[in-house]
């Protein structure tokens, strides 16, 4: 029996160690983080923005800091409500400026105004997806642009989202 319980003895230090160890080993390392999700920023603008002058023009309030790591997935989207009066302008143009790079995505509204004197109401909804190819803080901003001077159209109800993720 003595050898017996010297083995029994050697086998519960043995136990002993693997535990204190395990205790260590779990105070020493952090345990990870849970993965983060994707970030959100959104900024919005209730309020007529009458586009009056066929120059460029940024929708005030609308503008959003964002930073991104090499390899992020970016969705840009933009909405908003829309009226055209055809009587003094034919076209809008809405577009992003992200950094001072125009994504290809636009919302584009054109009336024949001598065909068609009658208000145009809709909604304009445009989204732009890339994959960041470098890191750092980015800007973005929604600009139009109309082709006449001195109109009634106007967007309103604008909504600007950046999703990094």
């Amino acid at each position: 029996m003595g050898n017996s319980g010297k083995g029994l003895g050697i086998v519960a230090l043995i136990l002993a160690i693997g535990a204190l160890g395990l205790g260590a080993y779990q105070i020493i390392l952090p345990s990870p983080s849970p993965p983060e999700g994707p970030k959100i920023y959104v900024a919005s603008n209730d309020n007529f923005v009458f586009l009056d002058f066929s120059t460029i023009k940024y929708i005030p309030q609308l503008n959003i800091t964002y930073d991104t790591k090499v390899g992020d997935n970016v969705i840009l989207e933009y909405s908003c409500q829309i009226k055209l009066d055809p009587s003094g302008a034919t076209s809008i143009s809405i577009y992003f400026n992200n950094n001072g790079s125009f994504p290809s995505s636009q919302i584009f509204l054109y009336a024949d105004s001598a065909e068609d004197y009658q208000d145009i109401y809709c909604s304009g909804i445009m989204r732009h997806h890339f994959q960041s190819s470098t890191a750092g803080a980015r800007t973005l901003r929604v600009s139009t642009w109309i082709s006449e001077d001195y109109t009634n159209s106007y967007i309103r109800l604008s909504v600007l989202t950046v999703t990094v993720y």
